[in-house]
């Protein structure tokens, strides 16, 4: 569980008491009684914010070492805390003609859900469109490249809010298609996927037709009493295989918890099967992951082993790999690491990553300094970087304007 602290120095204060338990306990009830502002994107969780109080509008700025300020994004919500509009300035990728271009993508929204993504600084179309019905389930996304109509999907929902139909069509930067008749749209089908639920509305077939290769794979599910997945297969149809012949691919088992404590492959893989086998605290942190590799001729042997330590808040403090070591790319070629380790302030903001060697010895470092309101957002914050903590210089400055309603 990850906590996230409004009161400035609440836990340095706590720290130093004995009282420490109690008054843990007193401020997470208060916690959840505390006024937020908050987005998530999870397509681009670099815009995912959280501010204490109500927010209306936050401009952040973004300068990467002797650059200044070359990235800006604009956030702005609603008094009911949802918000309206996202303008975020900085360098991306024109993906047609392959380079680097300056872009100020804006995000519109209504009643909190997205219904544009668009470049504005590009002449006609270029990002998304997303339409919704009465009751705000997705039904159509548009993608646009340079005014040109790349993608189109459909949705459709059944009378309990449940998606039970989608359908892709694909029709790339250089065809000839025209959006306004839609002459010879069928061509450009790509896939269509059909759904179906239980009565306890679990999914449990996923129908995926795919057009130009003209199969449909069919993803099954089954469930236990107390609805988690305890097996997942396929079956692949087509002229050759008109029935669906049903193969287990996957099996699961959990906890009284309903935490997932072992994922097994029911049909053989090569070069060999895996099981994993996962361990949680009594706060429901996953504190050990372990792999077992089961070849074709009945050998075991253990193929990874990662062991997680949490703090007193569910944040990950430490991650270290028993056998292996992690691998981290560099422009020499690899460099080999056991542990990553986190550290956080008071306010539950990262202030230290660090990747450390077997001999506990640093490869690279990134460290956080903040400076915060009256309100406990921080306002200022310093990354520096470095390959030891000896070596660590100022990589990036950003800073937050923030206006209260």
């Amino acid at each position: 569980m990850y906590i996230w602290f409004c009161t400035h120095n609440f836990i340095k204060m706590a720290y130093q008491s004995k009282l420490f338990l109690i008054l843990v306990l007193i401020f997470t009830s208060k916690l959840f009684s505390q006024e937020f502002t908050e987005f998530k994107l999870s397509e681009n969780d670099d815009l995912n914010i959280k501010l204490c109080k109500k927010v209306k509008s936050v401009i952040v700025k973004t300068g990467f070492q002797s650059d200044e300020f070359s990235e800006r994004t604009f956030y702005y919500f609603d008094e009911q805390g949802l918000p309206t509009e996202i303008i975020k300035y900085g360098l991306g990728v024109n993906y047609i003609q392959r380079n680097l271009r300056d872009e100020g993508i804006h995000y519109k929204f209504q009643k909190g859900k997205l219904v544009s993504k668009l470049n504005e600084m590009t002449s006609g179309l270029d990002g998304e469109i997303y339409q919704y019905d009465n009751d705000m389930n997705l039904i159509l996304e548009k993608h646009y490249m340079g005014n040109i109509l790349v993608k189109e999907t459909f949705q459709k929902f059944d009378n309990k809010k449940r998606l039970s139909e989608k359908v892709d069509y694909l029709f790339g930067a250089f065809r000839d298609y025209d959006e306004v008749s839609q002459k010879n749209k069928d061509s450009f089908l790509y896939e269509k996927i059909e759904y179906e639920y239980d009565e306890n509305n679990n999914l449990v077939v996923e129908s995926a037709k795919r057009f130009r290769d003209n199969f449909i794979l069919r993803k099954i599910l089954k469930y236990d009493s107390s609805n988690n997945i305890v097996e997942e297969g396929q079956c692949l149809i087509n002229k050759n295989n008109p029935e669906c012949k049903y193969q287990p691919i996957e099996g699961f088992e959990y906890d009284h918890q309903k935490h997932l404590i072992k994922k097994f492959q029911l049909t053989q893989f090569l070069p060999h099967n895996t099981t994993d086998y996962y361990k949680f605290d009594d706060k429901g942190n996953n504190t050990e992951i372990i792999g077992e590799y089961i070849y074709p001729d009945k050998k075991v042997e253990i193929g990874y082993h990662f062991i997680q330590k949490f703090d007193l808040f569910g944040n990950m403090i430490k991650k270290t790999d028993v056998i292996d070591g992690f691998e981290m790319y560099n422009e020499n070629g690899y460099d080999l690491y056991q542990s990553e380790i986190w550290e956080y302030d008071s306010n539950g903001n990262l202030t230290l990553n660090a990747y450390m060697t077997e001999k506990n010895i640093p490869i690279k470092v990134i460290t956080n300094k903040y400076e915060y309101d009256n309100n406990g957002n921080w306002i200022k914050r310093i990354t520096k970087k470095g390959k030891t903590f000896d070596t660590l210089e100022q990589n990036e400055m950003t800073t937050r304007e923030i206006e209260y309603y």
